[in-house]
């Protein structure tokens, strides 16, 4: 597991930026002026770890500029992805669905976290094991 994967949250939008980036500041003025959605800001440049979780997020995506957005855990890109996702309005529906992390076997039910919303099984396993 690489620093990055710890800041990336899969129940929010993470955006990795720096403080002093233009894009950046137009992606995060895009998401807080239109959208109503957890977004984590991870501000590179006033982290001592910054260099090394830079250098992190450009092994994991290949790309080395700023913004770099997390959707719900999935990467997209840096603000002309957000942009493009916004302007055709996927980026909404996006938003709109529950992020689903985990899938009942039985019923096929979505739940952001290991505990079974569908009590499917009589009691919740830890470790999501079949007791047989």
């Amino acid at each position: 597991m690489s620093l990055v994967d710890f800041y990336i949250d899969p129940m929010q939008i993470c955006i990795f930026s720096k403080t002093s980036c233009g894009y950046c500041s137009r992606a995060k003025q895009l998401l807080s002026g239109e959208y109503t959605v957890n977004v984590q800001v991870i501000e590179l440049d006033q982290l001592r770890e910054g260099p090394t979780i830079a250098t992190d997020l450009r092994n994991k995506t290949r790309l080395s500029t700023v913004p770099n957005i997390f959707i719900f855990g999935k990467h997209i890109g840096g603000y002309s992805e957000l942009k493009e996702l916004h302007d055709s309005g996927m980026l909404r529906t996006i938003i709109q669905q529950k992020p689903c992390n985990y899938l009942c076997s039985f019923c096929g039910k979505c739940s952001p976290t290991k505990k079974l919303e569908c009590r499917c099984f009589p009691q919740h396993y830890a470790d999501w094991v079949s007791p047989y």
